[in-house]
């Protein structure tokens, strides 16, 4: 057995938008602001489009 230390993967995820604003709506140890804090931690690694980006942006401003 090596005796290299085992490096944790990254998990990749899409989130959804509802999931980013129940995470600015709800307490912080909702489900919502826990995946955002993992993301915030680097534990995640989160892709989104430009159009999700500019859905949440409009969501968030009205």
């Amino acid at each position: 057995m090596s005796s290299e230390k085992l490096k944790p993967s990254l998990v990749l995820v899409v989130t959804d938008l509802n999931v980013v604003v129940s995470s600015a709506l709800g307490g912080p140890t909702a489900a919502p602001a826990r995946i955002m804090q993992l993301l915030i931690e680097g534990r995640l690694v989160n892709f989104a489009s430009n159009q999700m980006l500019e859905r949440l942006a409009a969501k968030l401003s009205s």
